[in-house]
């Protein structure tokens, strides 16, 4: 058994039909169904089943899979630890992070293209819940969360403890004030950040733990569109530090609550096995660095006030 046979095997499951995963491996059908057969014959048992216009797996055939699938994804990446490697100051760099990290992020991308002019960058905008997936499938280098993973896999580096906030317009009756207590946004409309967000959940059991359902109105996934429905007077929204920070906030206030003890904790995460070309531990240190600064000035302007 090779790697090569492993693959004709997956390709065929994944196809269902001899004849399309021959066609996408580039051989001849004849010569897939013999690979297949002769794997059958090393393993001493029947993988797929042929008696329908579509093949299916075995119970054997299923666990083969499982592992095929495992396997080459290694081997992939063994090319892509192998280009890293390669690559000193130049290639390409993969970010995964939640979306309204995009409001900081291009000012650490500006400082590490001062001493990395060549270093091309590519973003991913995803959910901290696919960050795992993403850095697990060599899909990223480097994630940016707000969760952790139970893994012993991945490497947690905290960068920041953010404060969540509350946005209102301008014109809203909450304008004359600069906090105030989560029970006074029982009668107000809600904008929610969508399912699977964990800032969601925060913003749910506060109102709860404080004796009211939140009167959700609109909910969404893009921090430009939640700062965008407060500026139109929609509703209000209890948003991370980091979002609204680095924005545009003409039109918007932004308001403390009062006794309110959650906190967003923002990590950066590596894969632990996987190989960490220079440039990546140098972002990784950037981004810790940059917001430790910040945070040094957080707390100047806190004990001045």
């Amino acid at each position: 058994m090779d790697i090569r046979q492993l693959k004709y095997f997956e390709t065929a499951v994944r196809n269902k039909n001899i004849t399309k995963a021959a066609e996408e491996l580039h051989i001849s059908q004849p010569s897939l169904s013999v690979q297949i057969k002769s794997l059958e014959q090393e393993l001493s048992c029947k993988l797929l089943e042929r008696n329908t216009k579509e093949i299916s797996l075995t119970e054997p055939g299923k666990i083969l899979y499982n592992h095929a699938c495992d396997l080459l994804v290694q081997f992939e990446n063994i090319y892509r630890d192998m280009e890293d490697v390669s690559e000193v100051g130049s290639g390409e760099i993969n970010v995964g992070m939640f979306q309204s990290a995009s409001s900081w992020f291009p000012k650490i991308i500006m400082e590490f293209q001062k001493v990395y002019p060549n270093l091309r960058f590519k973003i991913h905008e995803i959910g901290s819940n696919n960050i795992e997936n993403a850095l697990r499938n060599y899909d990223i280098h480097l994630g940016i969360s707000s969760r952790l993973f139970n893994s012993d896999i991945y490497k947690y580096s905290p960068f920041f403890k953010e404060e969540l906030l509350l946005i209102t317009n301008k014109d809203h009756l909450f304008k004359k004030f600069k906090s105030i207590n989560i029970s006074d946004l029982i009668n107000e409309r809600f904008i929610l950040y969508k399912q699977g967000y964990k800032l969601r959940e925060i913003v749910l059991e506060s109102c709860e733990n404080a004796g009211f359902k939140p009167k959700v109105f609109y909910e969404c996934g893009n921090s430009e569109t939640v700062r965008n429905l407060v500026l139109s007077g929609l509703g209000v929204a209890i948003v991370p530090e980091t979002s609204i920070r680095f924005s545009n906030l003409n039109g918007i206030n932004i308001l403390k609550i009062n006794n309110f003890t959650p906190t967003r904790t923002l990590y950066t995460v590596l894969l632990n096995k996987r190989y960490h070309k220079p440039v990546v531990l140098e972002l990784n240190k950037l981004i810790i660095n940059f917001f430790g600064k910040l945070d040094n000035i957080k707390k100047d302007n806190d004990e001045k006030n």
